[in-house]
This record gives structure tokens, C-alpha cells and sequence, in this order.
């Protein structure tokens, strides 16, 4: 036998060559089983990745490029920064397609250093974030992350959580770029308050944050406006004993016009405090037009629409 044959006896195979036989006998051919191969239909769909998890958007966000140094809570799914007393917790998912391009942003908020629960301290503005993904190739890849915006709020609210109850409102514009209205709701001073955060989209803004473009400080998404729409004081108004008892409320309707960005009209319905102990019927003319200030870059109030 030679050296080579020799070799690869000492060796686990499975199958030797004929020409390492030192004396070629004829053997039953050896039959492997080969595992069952799953037929696949031409044309059937293939299965694509489920959108992020919060806990995916949240590490985008906020993890850097090292391991996350805060301590994660499963039952409120939120992350607290123990050195600072900082809280970040996801807020928001939405899902758009734009340009043919299918896009998943997950917003989420950020609460000021320091103990939010502390009444004697005035409290700071939460940050909202955001973590963009583009489908591609079936699956989610990450586009863009930074900051959105700020809100003030108020200490016995703490922020306002997004209304699951009310659908998102949209605009696309020409040149692009996208509007999105979240509903939100809060409870404030025993008042039951909604709203709708008005975040503007601009994909040729995306971009990691450490390479961000110039002309786009946030990346691709600012949060540009706050629109309130109605108030329900009903569980502190005691059937009437100590205020009215009053409940309103309004629709969000983007309109195009020859500005930047188009206007904002809300449509209100339900009853308002008319004067100290007395209230009324919303009437058309209470209807409510805000129109975007380039200056601020921000919707501001623009009085009533009355239409």
C-alpha cells in the first residue's frame, strides 16, 4: 500500500477509492439516505422579516457603538440610565411607503436626567428619537437614527402617549418629503387632553448620526408642531357640581396650498366652557386653521378656519 493510501486509512472517511485497495474485492455499493427536500410552488410569496422590534429600535438609538450601558426592565420594556435617572422607552411605530420604498420608523422618547418623579423639582423636556428602517432585499435595514424634537410636559402627566384609538394622519408632498399626525392622549389636572404630534419626513436627509448632512440637523425626520384638539373633564367634574361638564374633540385634515407646507384645518364637535359656570355647543366657526411658520419651523395658530 502506499504512503498516500496509508495516510487516509488513519483518517474517518466514509468512502475509500478504488485505487487505495490493497486487493480490489467487490463490494455491495453503499446507499446514504438523503433527507427530503421541501417542494417549493413557482411563485409562491417568500417570507419576510417581521418590522423591528422595539428593543431593536431602542439599542439603534441609543447603544452607540459599544454594549449598552443601562439596565433594561422587561415588564415596561424600557431602559433606565441608574447614574443619570434617565428613562428611554419606545413611543411609536409607523409604517409608510414613499418613492416606491417601503419605510418602518420607530419613535421613542427619552426622559430629562435626574428623578422625573420628584415634585419639587420642575420638569424638563422630553427628547424623542427615532430609528429608520428601509425594506430591502426582505429585510429591514437601518437607514437613519437622531434626534426628532422635544416636548415640555407637565409633572402630572408625564408625557403624552400615543392614542391607539385614533388613526395616523398623512400628507405626501411633491418634492419628497412626507407629513405623518400621531394622535396622542394625556391627562392633565383631571383633564383627559388629545392632540396630534406633527412629524415632517425628509429622506434626503437620512444619514447616520455621526456623518449627518448638512441643512439637516435632525437626519431625516423634525418634529415640527403640536396640534391640540380636545379636552374631556369628565372625571373631575362631578356631573356638573363643580364645573360644566364638558367633552370635545376634533379631526385633523391636511390642506394643500401655495405655501411650503400645506395648512392644517380641525374640525371640532362636542361642547366647550362658554363662560365661568356655563358651556356650550362647538359651532363650525370654532373650527381651528394652523399654518407652518418657516421662521420657527413649527405649525403655529392661525385663528379660527370657520369652514
Amino acid at each position: 500500500m502506499n504512503l498516500l493510501c496509508q495516510l487516509t486509512l488513519m483518517l474517518p472517511v466514509v468512502a475509500m477509492s478504488a485505487a487505495c485497495d490493497a486487493s480490489p474485492q467487490h463490494t455491495a455499493p453503499q446507499h446514504q439516505a438523503k433527507a427530503p427536500v421541501a417542494a417549493v410552488r413557482p411563485g409562491a410569496p417568500v417570507a419576510e422579516s417581521a418590522p423591528p422590534s422595539p428593543q431593536e429600535v431602542l439599542r439603534n438609538i441609543y447603544m452607540g457603538q459599544g454594549p449598552m450601558p443601562w439596565r433594561y426592565e422587561t415588564k415596561s420594556g424600557t431602559y433606565h440610565d441608574d447614574e443619570f435617572e434617565s428613562e428611554m422607552g419606545f413611543w411609536k411605530a409607523v409604517e409608510f411607503t414613499q418613492d416606491g420604498h417601503r419605510y418602518f420608523t420607530g419613535f421613542t422618547y427619552k426622559t430629562p436626567d435626574g428623578p422625573f418623579n420628584d415634585p419639587n423639582e420642575a420638569p424638563g423636556p422630553i427628547s424623542i428619537d427615532q430609528a429608520t428602517f428601509l425594506h430591502d432585499n426582505e429585510r429591514w435595514r437601518i437607514v437613519d437614527t437622531g434626534f426628532v424634537g422635544e416636548l415640555e410636559v407637565n409633572r402630572s402627566s408625564r408625557w403624552p402617549r400615543a392614542d391607539s384609538h385614533k388613526a395616523i394622519a398623512d400628507h405626501a408632498l411633491a418634492d419628497g418629503r412626507r407629513l405623518i399626525a400621531i394622535p396622542t392622549r394625556e391627562f392633565q389636572n383631571g383633564v383627559d387632553l388629545s392632540a396630534y404630534l406633527i412629524f415632517r419626513f425628509q429622506p434626503q436627509g437620512m444619514a447616520p448620526s455621526t456623518r449627518r448632512k448638512q441643512g439637516y440637523p435632525n437626519g431625516g425626520w423634525s418634529l415640527i408642531g403640536t396640534i391640540p384638539v380636545g379636552e374631556d373633564n369628565g372625571a373631575t367634574c362631578d356631573g356638573g357640581a363643580v364645573v360644566p361638564c364638558i367633552a370635545n374633540g376634533g379631526a385633523l385634515q391636511f390642506r394643500p396650498n401655495d405655501a411650503e407646507l400645506p395648512d392644517i384645518h380641525v374640525a371640532r364637535t362636542g361642547t366647550e366652557i362658554a363662560a365661568p359656570g356655563k358651556a356650550r355647543r362647538v359651532v363650525p366657526t370654532d373650527h381651528l386653521l394652523y399654518r407652518f411658520d418657516v421662521t420657527r419651523d413649527a405649525y403655529v395658530r392661525h385663528g379660527q378656519s370657520g369652514a
